[in-house]
């Protein structure tokens, strides 16, 4: 069930959030590696928790600038950054 995502400017930091929290889920379904579901549980931490906009972010300073928050590296800021263009579309 998705959760209830206010609108305003930190409405896409939620949505991308919520795309984390899910993954986290279904990666601990799957029984995939505790490493692999915690980098998605931080991701989802970090971004949900930010007081930017990370489509605000990322558009200005590309995807490295996602990779300098806490808990993201490369392979998921490469995946967030994927979403928010589908977001800005």
């Amino acid at each position: 069930m998705p959760r209830y995502i206010a609108p305003g400017p930190l409405a896409v930091n939620k949505r991308i959030a919520e795309r984390l929290f899910l993954k986290t889920y279904d990666l601990e379904l799957e029984q995939a590696h505790s490493y692999c579901s915690w980098a998605y549980r931080k991701a989802a931490w970090t971004i949900d928790e930010l007081f930017e906009n990370v489509n605000d972010i990322y558009h200005s300073h590309g995807e490295a600038s996602l990779c300098e928050l806490p808990g993201i590296g490369k392979g998921l800021a490469r995946e967030i950054a994927s979403w928010l263009e589908v977001e800005s579309s």
